[in-house]
C-alpha cells in the first residue's frame, strides 16, 4: 500500500513535543525533581518523532510502504492526545518571569501552586497522575520505536530485492556474454588483483610516536614486515633491511626493532588526512607497555596497496574483541549503521594530531534553535574517523567524522555542566564550514550535528548546532583551522576511493583499459554504488594500484537511464567527477567538470559495461 502519513502531520507533532519539552526544560528550576523523568522522556519523543519524519521522506518515493504503515496512525494519534493535554496544562501552570535580557523561553517558569500541589494535577485525559503520564509517554515512545523498525526493515528489504533483481539481470548478462562471445574472451582485460611476481618487497619508515620530530632521524628507514607476524604473536613485527642496502643511519636495527609486537589493541590509522604518514600502536618488550610508531615513505603506489591491506587485515585482528566480547574503547566498537539499521564495528581509520590543544581551549558556545550552552574548559580534543566492518566481512567507510571534546574535571559554573555533561561530539564533513570567527582566537563550524554524553553514559543529540570555539591564542585557533581541514580532506579522499556507509554497491566490474576525459587507466575497476538516502548513483574508478581513482557524483536516476537508453555504445556523463591522484609526493585532488565518456580499449567490455548500466535500469523500472 501506498504510505499514507502526512510529513506535515509528523513535524507538526515533533514540533509541539519539542516546544512542550522546552517548557519543561527552562522550568526545571522551579519545578519538583520528578519532572526531570518527564523532560527526558519528552526529549526521547522529539527523537523518535524526528527519525519518523526522515522515514517519512525515504518511503515518500517507495510504491510499496508495506504492511508497518498501518500502525503509525492509531500511536501518532493517542501521542497528539497526550500532548495536547500537556500542552494545556503548560499554558495553565507556567509563567514568565521579568528577567531582562533573556529570551520568553528561558524567561518561563512554574507557578507557586503547582510545586506543592502537582501531585492533585490531572496530568492525563483520563485524570492520571504523574507517574501515569509517564507511563504513557513510554508507551508512546516505545510503539514509535518498534513501528520505525518495522518499517525501516521494509525499506531495506526492497533495497535488497531491487538489488537481487539487478543482480539476477547480470547473471543473466553474464551468460549471454560467455554463449556468444565464447572462444573470443582471450581479448577480455580483468584487473590484477594478486601481487606480480618480482614485486617490489613492501618497505617503509619508522620514526618514534611523535608527529612533531618526524624529520628527526627515523628508527629504521628501511623497514618491512616480518613474515607471518599477525598468525604469531610472539614473532616481532617488523625487521630491518639496511644490512641490504647502505644507508646513512647505519647498517642494521634488528635489535632495536626486534622489540615491538602484536597488541590485543594494535592499530594502523592515517594520519593528518592527505599526508602518507601512518601511526601504529604495538606492545614494547623493552617497557612492557603500549606505544606507538609513525610509519612513512612508502616508495611506491603499488606497495601502497599492499600496505592497505595489511592495515585491514590488522583492523579485523583488532575488532575481533568487539565481535566476540562486546568489548569497546574509542579505537574499535560494536555500533548500527544509521543507514541500514545494521550491526557494524567500528574501527579507528583516521586520525589528527591535536596534541598542541591540549587545555588550550577556554569555552565552547553551542547555539541551536534559539538556545545557546557553554561548556566551558575543554581539556582535550579528537579529530577521528571511522570505518564500518559488516558482517558480510565488507568495508563501509563513515562520509563524516568526530570532533570530541572533553569538557575539564574542575569546570564549574557553566550551565551545560550541571547535568554531569563530561563529552562533546560535533560531526563533520567534507563540506561542513569551517572558519576563524571575528575573533582571531576563535573557530567556527556551521550547521554540525552534536552529542552530548553525560558521566552516567547518557546521550542527548541536537542537529543544527553553530559551534564557535574560543582558545587562548590565535596560533591555537590557526592550528585547529588546519587541522580540521585535513581531517575534510581526508574524508573527501576516502569518499573518491571507497564505497560509503551510506552506499550500497550494485556491480563492480573489470574494464581492462579505460579512457575517460585524458587518462589512459589500464587494469581499471568500475564500482557503481547506490545512495541508501537520495538513491543517486555514484561511480567509482581505479587503477589497481589505487594511484589514479576518480568519482562522478550524484548520477541520478533520471541520469542514468538516459545514458543506458542511448543509441551510441559508449556511456558519457555530464556530472562533476572528483580525481585524486597519489605519487611519491602525495595525494593531489582536483576536480573535473567536463563531459566524462567512458571507452574500453576492448570492445567487448565496452558491451558489457553498456548493458550492465542498462540492466540497472531495468531493475529500477521492474
Amino acid at each position: 500500500m501506498v504510505f499514507q502519513i502526512s510529513i506535515g502531520d509528523v513535524l507538526a507533532l515533533s514540533k509541539l513535543a519539542w516546544s512542550i519539552s522546552q517548557a519543561f526544560t527552562s522550568g526545571r528550576k522551579s519545578a519538583p525533581a520528578e519532572f526531570q523523568e518527564v523532560q527526558n522522556q519528552l526529549s526521547s519523543l522529539c527523537h523518535a518523532l524526528d527519525s519518523l519524519k526522515s522515514l517519512s521522506l525515504r518511503h515518500s518515493t517507495s510504491a510499496d510502504a508495506g504492511s508497518g504503515s498501518n500502525s503509525i496512525t492509531p500511536i501518532l494519534q493517542n501521542c497528539h492526545f497526550t500532548l495536547e493535554h500537556l500542552e494545556m496544562l503548560v499554558s495553565k501552570y507556567m509563567v514568565i518571569g521579568d528577567q531582562e535580557g533573556t529570551s520568553e523561553s528561558q524567561r518561563k517558569r512554574w507557578r507557586e501552586e503547582i510545586r506543592k500541589n502537582w501531585k492533585k494535577v490531572r496530568w492525563t485525559r483520563e485524570g492520571g497522575d504523574l507517574a501515569r503520564l509517564q507511563h504513557n509517554l513510554g508507551v508512546h515512545i516505545n510503539s514509535l520505536n518498534l513501528a520505525i523498525a518495522v518499517l525501516n526493515s521494509e525499506i531495506n528489504q526492497n533495497i535488497g530485492h531491487q538489488v537481487e533483481d539487478v543482480h539476477g539481470m547480470l547473471r543473466e548478462i553474464y551468460t549471454w556474454f560467455t554463449r556468444n562471445l565464447k572462444g573470443r574472451v582471450t581479448s577480455f582485460h580483468k584487473p590484477s588483483s594478486e601481487p606480480q611476481d618480482g614485486s617490489p618487497e613492501l618497505t617503509f619508515s619508522l620514526h618514534r610516536g611523535n608527529p612533531e620530530s618526524y624529520d628527526a632521524a627515523p628508527i629504521c628507514d628501511n623497514a618491512s614486515f616480518n613474515a607471518e607476524w599477525l598468525e604469531h604473536l610472539n614473532k616481532p613485527v617488523f625487521q630491518c633491511n639496511c644490512r641490504h642496502q647502505r644507508t646513512v643511519y647505519g647498517d642494521a636495527h634488528d635489535e632495536e626493532l626486534a622489540e615491538y609486537f602484536v597488541s590485543p589493541v594494535s592499530l594502523i590509522v592515517r594520519l593528518n588526512g592527505l599526508s602518507q604518514s601512518w601511526k601504529i600502536w604495538l606492545s614494547s618488550g623493552r617497557t612492557s607497555r603500549l606505544t606507538s610508531l609513525i610509519m612513512s615513505n612508502i616508495p611506491s603506489p603499488k606497495e601502497l596497496v599492499a600496505f592497505e591491506n595489511v592495515i585491514s587485515d590488522l583492523a579485523i585482528t583488532a575488532a575481533r574483541p568487539a565481535i566476540h566480547q562486546g568489548m569497546s574503547s574509542i579505537m574499535v566498537f560494536p555500533s548500527i549503521n544509521p543507514y541500514m539499521e545494521l550491526p557494524v564495528i567500528s574501527v579507528l581509520n583516521m586520525l589528527c594530531d591535536t596534541r598542541r590543544l591540549y587545555n588550550s581551549i577556554t569555552n565552547v558556545k553551542l547555539t541551536a534553535n534559539g538556545h545557546r550552552y557553554s561548556t566551558g574548559p575543554i581539556e582535550t580534543v579528537q579529530l577521528v574517523h571511522y570505518r564500518n566492518l559488516t558482517s558480510e566481512g565488507a568495508w563501509l567507510f563513515s562520509e563524516t567524522a568526530d570532533v570530541i571534546l572533553n569538557t575539564h574535571s574542575e569546570a564549574q559554573n557553566f550551565d551545560i555542566t550541571d547535568d554531569g555533561i563530561s563529552e562533546f561530539t560535533l560531526t563533520v564533513d567534507n563540506q561542513t564550514d569551517v572558519a576563524g570567527g571575528e575573533n582571531a582566537s576563535h573557530v567556527l563550524i556551521s550547521g554540525t550535528d552534536c552529542l552530548s554524553r553525560t558521566k552516567a553514559g547518557r546521550e542527548n543529540t541536537v542537529k543544527g548546532v553553530y559551534v564557535e570555539i574560543e582558545l587562548r591564542d590565535e596560533d591555537s585557533a590557526t592550528y585547529l583551522i588546519w587541522q580540521l581541514r585535513h581531517l575534510q580532506a581526508g574524508l573527501l579522499l576516502f569518499k573518491i576511493q571507497q564505497i560509503q556507509r551510506n552506499e550500497k554497491l550494485v556491480f563492480e566490474l573489470g574494464l581492462g583499459l579505460l579512457m575517460v576525459y585524458d587518462y589512459h587507466i589500464p587494469d581499471a575497476t568500475l564500482k557503481l554504488a547506490m545512495n541508501l538516502k537520495t538513491k543517486d548513483y555514484r561511480l567509482l574508478f581505479s587503477n589497481a594500484s589505487r594511484s589514479i581513482c576518480l568519482s562522478i557524483e550524484t548520477v541520478s536516476s533520471k541520469s542514468l537511464q538516459q545514458t543506458a537508453k542511448a543509441s551510441e555504445l559508449y556511456p558519457s556523463f555530464d556530472n562533476p567527477c572528483w580525481v585524486a591522484e597519489t605519487n611519491l609526493d602525495g595525494v593531489r585532488i582536483y576536480q573535473q567538470r567536463r563531459r566524462a565518456s567512458l571507452i574500453c580499449a576492448d570492445a567487448h567490455t565496452q558491451q558489457l559495461l553498456a548493458l550492465m548500466l542498462q540492466s540497472v535500469v531495468r531493475g529500477e523500472s521492474a
